[in-house]
């Protein structure tokens, strides 16, 4: 389960990560720009929403081993092909496609972790527990990630729990079941690049583990087949990285009116959606103004400041709604920021995704970033999307250095609640992955007097989530705060 978490958070990271340029390029499945991936992943989060809200009482008939089979390379046959690249170019903004995959697959990521490993779910006719399920999901995010990156030297690489499943599937498939033959020496579509994953030291030009690629492709078992080359897609060179096995979604019938649901009569998107805002249209920006964009894309304090004096707008707004400080937040251009701020930038302005520069420090952990935007007077009960103020997602993360500067420098308030019904001490157990970092996260949210006691929508304390997660320290510690009522300020009665 945690490292379905941890699999997913990186793709879904190194997805956020990508400019609009990106999109246009090829990616690792033949015949696919990262666009048509993208999409692709859209619907991966769907299946997951869909599934882990299907349970039913019978028996297993499936588990992360045999969930998998390997078929002969696809045809490119499948109606599926055409549906995913004629959906992708219907978003016409790669902005509205981030925005989608961000939206549905951190609910599909939540109810990953608020799912019962025992559960029984069912799924393109068959039956797997949930922890199953959930775990074969591994394979498919560490592959789809390489994939994303077979052409981004820059991109973020797949969790390194993620890859070291990928190499046990091409080692031999143990865990998955998967066969695989000897690949050639020196062929170019046998490389794949992730990080860390071989034992030898090759780092991401490396391939996974040092084993053989997969041979024909993994699908799961009850599916038909979906268009992924063995080979490389069109117009590349001979030396790239193209991965020669993938995998495919079974059960093309639920993909395919997924999404059709998704694109509505003549597959193109021509209305605002419930899950994409209006974008927000930007006057025409001056050269001031462009001056000001590249100084904030740069990190240069000095042009900034010069941009400014020569008249650039510093709330102009991007096509997504986001202001010159929310971009320098985002990347974390303290200097520029600190130049704005004291230029009179609001610090509060929100993007079309509900962003601030304010909120955006809770998801970086930049400690440097939220003392440069106090001077400017933030909203500590700003809300995101989901309804959360800045330090419940920094806990979420495990910002340590982050939630105890927050909590001790504003008065913000340790046991918001948002509208999933969780509070900061309930996200760094429900999302966190229990290690020393989300400790220490627990040890300040009490100190700062989170109340242990409160519970999320379905009742259930955070020390029993804790405890169903096997993550004793983080229990421990919840215990003794209860047993004592509580610690820190709130204990005494004292609200922050």
């Amino acid at each position: 389960m945690d490292l379905f978490s941890r699999s997913w958070s990186a793709l879904l990271a190194a997805v956020a990560g990508l400019c609009d340029e990106d999109f246009a390029r090829p990616s690792g499945c033949a015949g696919w720009l990262v666009r048509d991936l993208v999409c692709h992943l859209v619907v991966d989060a769907q299946d997951v929403l869909i599934t882990l809200a299907t349970p039913t009482a019978d028996e297993p008939t499936r588990d992360a081993v045999t969930y998998w089979q390997v078929v002969e390379p696809p045809t490119g046959d499948d109606p599926l092909d055409a549906l995913i690249v004629r959906l992708a170019a219907a978003y016409e903004q790669p902005g509205l496609l981030k925005f989608h995959l961000d939206d549905v697959g951190s609910a599909a990521g939540r109810a990953a972790a608020l799912a019962d490993p025992a559960g029984r779910v069912g799924t393109q006719g068959q039956v797997l527990t949930a922890g199953d399920y959930l775990s074969a999901y591994v394979l498919e995010w560490s592959l789809h990630h390489l994939d994303l990156i077979a052409h981004l030297p820059e991109a973020a690489p797949p969790a390194r729990g993620g890859a070291q499943a990928l190499a046990g599937a091409a080692g031999g498939g143990r865990r998955y079941g998967v066969p695989h033959r000897v690949h050639r020496p020196g062929r170019a579509a046998d490389r794949h690049r992730t990080a860390g994953a071989d034992p030898g030291g090759g780092g991401r030009a490396g391939r996974v583990g040092g084993a053989a690629p997969l041979s024909g492709r993994l699908t799961r078992t009850s599916g038909s087949s979906r268009r992924r080359g063995t080979g490389e897609s069109s117009g590349g060179s001979s030396d790239r990285t193209t991965r020669p096995s993938s995998v495919r979604r079974a059960g093309r019938s639920r993909c395919v009116d997924s999404c059709r649901r998704l694109a509505g009569p003549g597959l193109r998107n021509t209305s605002p959606t419930p899950w994409s805002r209006p974008t927000m249209t930007a006057k025409p920006p001056t050269p001031a103004d462009l001056a000001l964009s590249d100084a904030v894309r740069r990190g240069d304090a000095d042009a900034a400041r010069a941009a400014l004096r020569a008249g650039a707008d510093r709330e102009l707004r991007d096509e997504q709604g986001r202001t010159p400080l929310l971009l320098a937040a985002l990347a974390d251009r303290v200097a520029v920021a600190e130049v704005l701020v004291a230029a009179g930038a609001d610090v509060n302005a929100q993007d079309a995704r509900d962003d601030s520069a304010w909120l955006v420090t809770g998801v970086t952990g930049s400690v440097p970033m939220m003392r440069a935007l106090l001077p400017g007077g933030p909203d500590v009960t700003l809300t995101n999307r989901f309804g959360g103020v800045s330090v419940i997602p920094a806990s979420e993360r495990g910002h340590v250095a982050y939630v105890r500067a927050v909590l001790a420098e504003t008065d913000i308030d340790v046991d918001h609640v948002n509208r999933l019904g969780w509070t900061a001490l309930l996200e760094a157990v429900v999302l966190g992955d229990g290690d020393r970092a989300h400790q220490d996260v627990v040890v300040a949210l009490l100190a700062a007097g989170a109340d242990p006691s409160l519970p999320d929508g379905d009742g259930v304390t955070a020390r029993a989530h804790a405890e169903r997660r096997g993550f004793e320290a983080i229990a421990d510690l919840l215990r003794r705060a209860e047993s004592r009522g509580g610690d820190g300020p709130r204990a005494a009665g004292v609200r922050r």
